[in-house]
């Protein structure tokens, strides 16, 4: 009686793309809303930018705006940035109801001096503000950390027909959280083995060699002819 193979390896990556699209795309559309939630509200125009995008090909989700003032929201700026590294004083700036425009030179003022410059502008008809930066509002990092539990279950539901019932360990279910340790695992064992194939080799036991001892010398005897004359 004869063995047919067939060949379902093409089903098999179809499926886990799919699932993997699924999933993507429910997260992508989870963290975007979050953020948006979490964005000030003043007018609301930098939450409205908040986009997420699905590449197919990498089975990535990428989750940002490119609304300028999203950056200084996340980071903050001035004296508020979260790393320490923005201008210190005040500065100037005119909003004319777009993108605030600073005062050319990137001069900076202490408070006083600020509120007199913005004093002789707002004479002159200009909408102009003084300030020393604004704290970081974070809405993309608080949503992530936010949804963080929420990512893990979709995880679940959208890979639980791929394999993922048994615990690896013996005991309990096999997480998401498990799957990518061991798929990490297997993966760093494969880039050392691309960058030395000799890793793969059986490595042989050599034994353990004792450390040489110094040999035991005789002791010396006095001769019987000075026992004598003594």
């Amino acid at each position: 009686m004869g063995v047919t193979f067939e060949d379902n390896s093409e089903n098999c990556k179809n499926a886990i793309k799919a699932s993997a699209l699924a999933f993507l795309y429910e997260i992508g559309g989870e963290i975007r809303s979050q953020t948006q939630r979490n964005s000030r509200r003043k007018t609301g125009r930098t939450a409205g930018t908040y986009e997420y995008m699905v590449d197919e090909n990498e089975l990535a989700v990428h989750i940002g705006s490119n609304d300028v003032n999203a950056i200084y929201e996340e980071f903050g700026t001035g004296e508020h940035a979260i790393n320490g590294g923005g201008r210190k004083g005040y500065w100037v700036f005119v909003d004319n109801g777009g993108a605030p425009q600073a005062v050319k030179g990137g001069k900076t003022y202490t408070k006083k001096e600020a509120k007199r410059v913005v004093a002789i502008m707002r004479k002159k008809g200009l909408n102009a503000y003084y300030t020393n930066g604004k704290t970081a509002n974070r809405p993309l990092y608080r949503a992530f950390t936010a949804t963080e539990g929420k990512i893990h279950s979709v995880a679940e539901k959208s890979f639980s027909n791929i394999g993922g019932g048994g615990s690896s360990s013996g005991g309990g279910s096999y997480s998401v959280k498990d799957f990518i340790k061991d798929v990490k695992t297997k993966t760093d064992e494969l880039e050392t083995a691309m960058d030395d194939p000799s890793s793969l080799a059986p490595q042989p036991h050599m034994p353990s060699i004792p450390h040489a001892k110094a040999p035991k010398l005789p002791k010396a005897k006095t001769p019987k002819i000075l026992k004598n004359l003594k």
